[in-house]
């Protein structure tokens, strides 16, 4: 897309520059701090013993007829944030048992809240992010259920919000063999692990089975990505060998665009991250520059005129019994006709490229990152990352504004939310660029 709006030549360059520059970053930071980092979680023995990494495992007071889990991981040291409580209560609704997984001690009260809405509650040491909280999870539910018919993994790293949340849930539960929300085509293949359903075939694959049997919960972010979500999504491809059922498909946003306006098209480019509003914005604009010529153009009125010409021409050969085929001035209004249509035609094809290009930068990027307001406005699924400011995806401005534009519930909670995360981009020095390069 941005090799579309600025000079191809520059782009080439540009493109260059930038991989040189993370390659010099990569080697002299991220690599020898990734090695580090990973190199200190093999010292500690809790990476090795799943007894040493469990501080406590309770009954829950809430349990379902029936052997489908969702083992939910949770963070938090106050209450239950009221988008993560939406989600609870969907499980329950449904009837899908919940076995929580905290990393840390829970508190009294968030305690007995968590006790009061779930199957299982299993406190861990924080180690191995929320893919380490999977394992520990799985393993001591298969401990004690030798079936299970469901499995759903999910964490808090999103806002659940209410409107269209039970159907997300029934897609979820339903028979395909791996289901996920959403998938990433970026850099590895995966589908993105804070919503995956998993059905008795999988669960049960011996290939499944080893690749929690086998995973260390090693605490660095890339491990988890790559060894986790990655790693996962590769085994249950090819070792396992179910292909995901994605419930969020960018073929569906497509559809809607291509019967939009262009003021339409503008408003939606206000919900995208703003790294790519610009170059959006410079393309449908250029279209628009397009019409707009057209549309006062000679051939625009030669249009109208055609038309008249036309009739009046019918009315003459009538009169006269001869044919029209042979009048000169009809073919030439016959060609100016032509010339507009192929115009026009131009630039039809035009706006479906842009619609085109917008859809395939949703689908090549971390769609729940640029895709999720057009989700939610279009598709109706209530599920939004909760990193968007942090990540840098948004300001802070931005997301302030589309969520008055949407009219998004839980509104206050959500800012607050983004406010206490506050935003990577300020970290200083080592933890700068290892922010900005995913490393943290």
């Amino acid at each position: 897309m941005l090799g579309q709006v600025i000079h191809p030549v520059i782009f080439f360059f540009y493109k260059i520059i930038n991989r040189l520059w993370y390659l010099y970053w990569y080697f002299v930071v991220i690599m020898p701090y990734e090695v580090y980092a990973r190199f200190v979680c093999r010292l500690d023995p809790k990476l090795y013993s799943e007894k040493r990494r469990i501080l406590g495992v309770s009954e829950g007071r809430r349990s379902h007829e029936g052997k489908r889990f969702a083992i939910f991981v949770i963070y938090t040291k106050a209450d239950i944030q009221v988008f993560t409580r939406t989600a609870i209560d969907a499980l329950n609704a449904r009837g899908i048992n919940i076995v929580f997984v905290t990393n840390m001690r829970a508190s009294g009260d968030v305690r007995e809240d968590l006790l009061d809405n779930c199957h299982l509650l299993i406190e861990r040491e924080n180690l191995g992010r929320d893919f380490g909280a999977y394992k520990d999870g799985f393993s001591l539910l298969r401990k004690r259920e030798p079936v299970i018919d469901k499995l759903i993994l999910m964490n808090d790293s999103v806002y659940y919000l209410p409107n269209g949340l039970d159907e997300i849930f029934a897609k979820l539960d339903a028979n395909e063999p791996f289901i996920g929300l959403t998938e990433v085509f970026e850099h590895h293949y995966h589908v993105q692990s804070f919503l995956l359903a998993f059905n008795r075939e999988v669960i049960e694959a011996p290939a499944f089975l080893e690749y929690w049997d086998k995973y260390l919960p090693i605490s660095t972010r890339r491990w988890s990505v790559h060894k986790g979500e990655v790693g996962l999504t590769k085994c249950v491809l090819r070792k396992v060998g179910q292909g995901p059922h994605i419930i969020v498909n960018p073929v569906e946003v497509y559809n809607i665009l291509v019967g939009m306006d262009f003021g339409e098209l503008r408003s939606t480019i206000d919900l995208v991250p703003f790294r790519n509003r610009n170059l959006l914005r410079k393309q449908l604009y250029k279209l628009i520059e397009m019409r707009s010529s057209q549309a006062i153009s000679e051939e625009a009125l030669a249009q109208g005129q055609f038309i008249e010409r036309f009739a009046d021409l019918v009315t003459t050969a009538r009169a006269k019994g001869t044919s029209l085929a042979d009048d000169d001035d009809v073919t030439k209004a016959l060609d100016l006709r032509y010339d507009f249509q192929s115009r026009r035609n131009l630039s039809d094809f035009k706006v479906a490229e842009f619609i085109e290009g917008y859809v395939k930068l949703l689908t090549e990027r971390n769609q729940i990152h640029f895709g999720g307001f057009l989700y939610y406005k279009f598709l109706g699924i209530p599920i939004l990352k909760r990193d968007l400011v942090y990540r840098g995806v948004y300001t802070f401005d931005q997301i302030n504004k589309i969520i008055d534009e949407l009219d998004l519930p839980f509104a206050e909670e959500i800012r607050v939310d983004i406010r206490s995360k506050g935003m990577g981009r300020y970290y200083k020095g080592l933890k700068k660029v290892l922010f900005r390069y995913g490393s943290i």
